[in-house]
């Protein structure tokens, strides 16, 4: 995107992971040839924070930064190189501060991140912790016939988008800042922009279509803040596009965790109890941490019934970066650590994993391990039992016989996982939408939740057709842009079509009325007697057509009738605590079967097919569900084998795509997706969100198939060729507590 006389912008970042700003020098850039602005703490005329929960990330820093990475001053110039020796003409004074780098040592380290509290649940460098008791764990432990203790330790995957984080600014002549940018909430960006400029939200307007890709990464503010900065200060346009470099050091990961958990478990293969406790790396800054730690409990003891559980969070400040929303929030962690003690369970009870995952499994109605009611369609057993009928879960002993060489191991893994629609308990969290017909008779949905590629777009087109009975030609839909459409919350949470969807329903609902209302005066008809459909309105009886909503639309707009709203509230969960994001009114399910190769001389693992069985609803569009089964299998896979950006007291190791390698189109294995559809009466049309379900058991099953084929069971992911072959070199049985 290139606009008239546009700058490009540029972040002058700290190279310490904590430290003490001296002083800043600027006088030297600003006298560089092309450089038309250079910016620091002192040009933030609003708020010097931002965050979604929090706002303890600075702007632009003033007295110290907390990671590599760090915002510290901003330049614009005319061209490229201009910015470059902009940004390295800038000096800053540093006081190296000692590096908290270990999650379980923040805890009680006497170095803090923040030494000012940066929210009423903050403690030294906790950012939040929590504990959720049910029943009697103590007793369970004590009286099990068997106890599995392990420890799980998990990575730091990045989202790797196609495009990285990125934007472009202009301001007009009377004010107004129009930012194009990559991001997920463009009406929370626009407030949280407004906020940290301290200028008038109205003048203000984000547009985040089209996003090159985000899974969640983009969910927190990355360049609009500093976009709106410049293009304020010069009356310019702007342009900000960070490196890959800078995307991969700088941008938000998945909370790498240490997961301690004690499973009890009777001799006839019952869960009795479960005591969980997790530490949850969030790096430098809060973002979504808290929320991430809540979905990492509440899936802790996965789709299971266990009658005595206890788990307990801590949500860490580091130095590591910042950890933030990445598909899962939270709950693929989860799933590897318990799926892995399914799996030991299994084998040391002598019974078959699948079998054992039915004996436990949590239907509609059951009651969860942290003391609630599931109350809406939850298909997990359906998953177990198509699993346990498949021709890969049946003939996995023939298969794996069928090696290619005595040095090739195969194994066939199985996991299931749990995964919540929405942001959860006492969040507030709408989807709503605006139908406006125009005087073709055509129809234009607008919705403030973006399409970030996963095809939302479609399916509100989809929706908007079905709930107003026309053809799909005859729906344009508006999303993304906080000028045009109506705040629908993020596109996060797997919430856009479950949300979004039913308020689009409901906008529907309300221009059929005003159609059938202005029909009925028009032509004499008592309202009982009309009906629609096909674009059209009928007498009820004689099916005679009485008019199209071409004919209609421009009495409509006439008087000012041409423009309906819709909204729905994503109902909250009753529970016997009180919490945050936890729990969930609606969830999805999922199963994978995984068959892998393991090439015992290198620790290479090949996988050769993944089955992903989502329980969606009611599917809205088969394509889509396909396109995101594979998507996410494929960054399951990644996460069980390969995808870790390495750090070392702060620094990152693995700072480009060289290094921080991730799957691609050539290592993609063959993905079947076998839809479980059920029915969420609560959904539009019997839908609810699978975005983000379709990642979260691929890691365990990758796990479980290496262990089948190995005999190698890893506390840690990724499970790199070096770590396998090592742990093969001396391997045996993991010996169970």
């Amino acid at each position: 995107m290139v606009l008239p006389d546009m700058l490009w912008g540029g972040i002058k970042r700290s190279t310490y992971p904590h430290a003490r700003i001296k002083k800043i020098y600027t006088e030297k850039a600003k006298k560089q040839s092309g450089v038309v602005a250079v910016l620091t703490y002192e040009d933030v005329s609003g708020l010097n924070g931002f965050g979604i929960v929090v706002q303890d990330q600075p702007v632009l820093c003033k007295d110290k930064v907390r990671y590599v990475g760090d915002a510290i001053a901003l330049v614009a110039a005319e061209t490229e190189d201009a910015l470059a020796s902009g940004l390295d003409a800038i000096g800053i004074e540093y006081e190296p501060l000692p590096v908290v780098d270990d999650p379980v040592a923040a805890v009680t380290s006497q170095t803090l991140v923040h030494e000012e509290k940066p929210w009423q649940f903050a403690q030294g460098n906790i950012l939040w912790q929590n504990t959720i008791n049910n029943g009697d764990v103590e007793s369970a432990l004590k009286d099990a016939f068997l106890v599995v203790e392990n420890t799980y330790r998990t990575s730091r995957q990045m989202p790797a988008f196609l495009e990285t984080e990125s934007g472009v600014a202009a301001i007009d002549g009377e004010g107004n800042i129009t930012i194009w940018c990559s991001g997920q909430h463009p009406h929370r960006e626009q407030m949280q922009v407004a906020r940290s400029l301290g200028y008038p939200l109205e003048k203000i307007r984000i547009i985040s279509n089209p996003v090159g890709g985000a899974f969640g990464g983009k969910e927190e503010i990355t360049t609009q803040i500093h976009l709106g900065l410049l293009t304020l200060k010069t009356g310019r346009p702007i342009k900000i596009v960070l490196s890959r470099r800078d995307s991969i050091v700088c941008g938000l990961k998945r909370h790498p965790m240490v997961i301690k958990i004690k499973t009890a478990v009777s001799k006839k293969g019952e869960l009795l109890g479960n005591d969980v406790t997790i530490y949850a790396d969030t790096g430098a800054y809060a973002s979504v941490g808290f929320g991430v730690l809540s979905l990492t409990m509440e899936a802790a003891c996965g789709p299971y019934k266990i009658p005595n559980a206890r788990v307990t969070g801590y949500c860490v400040y580091t130095n590591n970066g910042i950890s933030g929303a990445v598909r899962g929030f939270g709950t693929p962690q989860a799933a590897y650590a318990m799926e892995s003690q399914m799996n030991l369970i299994a084998e040391r009870l002598g019974m078959d994993p699948v079998d054992l995952r039915l004996k436990n499994v949590l239907s509609r109605g059951d009651i969860s391990p942290l003391g609630y009611r599931v109350t809406q369609s939850l298909e997990a057993k359906t998953i177990l039992e198509r699993i346990r009928e498949s021709k890969t879960w049946k003939d996995r002993v023939k298969w794996k016989k069928k090696s290619k060489g005595p040095w090739i191991k195969r194994g066939v893994g199985v996991a299931i996982g749990i995964h919540p629609v929405g942001y959860g308990k006492n969040l507030p969290d709408t989807g709503r939408a605006s139908i406006k017909i125009d005087e073709k008779g055509l129809f234009h949905i607008a919705c403030g939740c973006p399409d970030l590629g996963q095809g939302n777009a479609t399916c509100y087109a989809q929706i908007g057709a079905e709930a107003l009975k026309c053809p799909i030609s005859m729906i344009k839909v508006i999303y993304g842009d906080s000028g045009l459409a109506p705040n629908s919350s993020a596109s996060s949470s797997s919430r856009a079509v479950y949300a979004t969807g039913n308020a689009i329903v409901d906008g529907s609902k309300n221009m059929l009325k005003s159609i059938i209302d202005v029909a009925s005066e028009l032509y004499g008809i008592e309202k009982e007697n009309l009906i629609i459909k096909d674009s059209s309105i009928f007498e009820r009886q004689s099916l005679k057509k009485i008019c199209s909503y071409r004919d209609i639309a421009p009495v409509l707009i006439e008087r000012h009738m041409d423009t309906a709203h819709g909204a729905f509230d994503v109902p909250n969960a009753d529970a016997p605590f009180e919490a945050y994001c936890i729990p969930h009114y609606v969830y999805s399910a999922i199963g994978n079967i995984v068959r892998i190769e393991v090439d015992t001389q290198t620790g290479q693992c090949h996988i050769k097919e993944i089955i992903s069985l989502p329980d969606c609803g009611v599917v809205i569009n088969p394509m889509g569900l396909e396109g995101q089964a594979e998507g996410g299998s494929l960054m399951g896979a990644g996460y069980a084998l390969l995808e870790d950006v390495v750090m070392k007291d702060g620094i990152t190791l693995t700072d480009e795509l060289a290094t921080s390698k991730i799957y691609t189109a050539l290592d993609a294995p063959k993905v079947k997706v076998l839809p479980v559809e059920g029915h969420e009466e609560s959904g539009p049309f019997g839908a609810k969100g699978i975005a983000e379900a379709v990642t979260v058991a691929v890691a365990p099953a990758v796990i479980h198939a290496i262990y089948d084929a190995t005999g190698v069971l890893s506390d840690s992911i990724p499970v790199t060729p070096e770590r396998l072959f090592m742990a093969m070199a001396g391997s045996r049985r993991p010996k169970l507590g």
